[in-house]
């Protein structure tokens, strides 16, 4: 398969909350937490394959209305030196999808799957830090279809199905680097994320930065891919959400936050993603969050 980078497509990512800096592991009694409003506004769904990888597409297929609004937490604490635990959920999940065919909205309501974290540093030199992570999500609910999704063209054909939890267990390894300069904050990770269902084992990588601003601000800016390997068994899914197996993407998240001094960090951010996004909606996403440390 070819590999093309298209104009910028927003579209609905995927990761859940995530701190600031993965390799920096805190200490005993410190940790951090974070809190998030996610919203999805579709734009149309990109074409699938049954089974097996789909080709690359540039233009998603345009079907009824269709918004997703995530309320996502993160939390980690150091637990021991050089030892952090985590627990991170997207919480509560809404999806709302029009049908073109009668012009009704219908709403659906999940549970984010929790996901336990261990993270472990293995290298602390100056200001490089290196760390290890093992994590394990449990599913919530069933991967079953919940409404049919219809083409917002003429004669309305059924384009996909979608689904609003995982309905698999899910684990993962990686590793985390960073590097922290005076003015300037490094990141970079990529982890083997393995479920069960007879699903793709997935490659899963990340580098990011975060730079200070001028009256408490930071800006933050990441790249992020999730790439199946196609080693699994069980049919790829064919949902706006992205939930199912053999969701791809290669996407960009910029993010600005301002410290309260006498508060929290709260701030937001805009999703975006390129030519490699598989089996899911675009559409800007926006997230509203704060964040706390200690």
């Amino acid at each position: 398969m070819g590999f093309r980078i298209a104009p910028l497509l927003l579209l609905g990512l995927l990761l859940p909350a995530t701190a600031a800096a993965q390799a920096w592991v805190p200490e005993p009694g410190h940790g951090y937490v974070k809190g998030d409003v996610r919203w999805l506004p579709g734009l149309g769904h990109h074409p699938t394959a049954a089974s097996g990888p789909a080709p690359f597409v540039t233009v998603p297929e345009l079907f009824g209305a269709y918004h997703e609004l995530f309320f996502e937490v993160y939390g980690e604490l150091g637990v021991a030196p050089g030892v952090s635990m985590s627990l991170a959920s997207q919480g509560l999940r809404l999806f709302f999808l029009g049908d073109p065919r009668g012009g009704g909205v219908q709403a659906h309501a999940s549970l984010g799957e929790p996901e336990l974290g261990l993270r472990v540093r293995l290298l602390r030199r100056g200001r490089f830090v290196l760390a290890a992570e093992a994590r394990l999500k449990a599913p919530t609910g069933s991967n079953r279809a919940v409404q049919g999704v219809y083409a917002a063209a003429e004669g309305h054909e059924q384009i996909g199905n979608l689904r609003v939890a995982t309905g698999v267990w899910e684990a993962a390894a990686g590793v985390h680097a960073g590097l922290g300069l005076p003015k300037l904050w490094l990141g970079a990770g990529v982890s083997l994320v393995g479920a069960g269902g007879g699903w793709d084992r997935v490659i899963e990588w990340y580098v990011k930065l975060g730079r200070p601003l001028k009256r408490r601000w930071e800006v933050r800016l990441r790249l992020a891919g999730r790439h199946p390997l196609g080693d699994g068994e069980a049919p790829y899914h064919d949902s706006p959400s992205g939930i199912g197996n053999g969701t791809r993407y290669l996407a960009f998240t910029a993010e600005w936050v301002k410290d309260l001094e006498r508060g929290p960090t709260v701030g937001f951010s805009v999703a975006g993603a390129f030519a490699t996004s598989m089996r899911q909606t675009s559409g800007p996403v926006i997230c509203l969050l704060v964040e706390e440390s200690w």
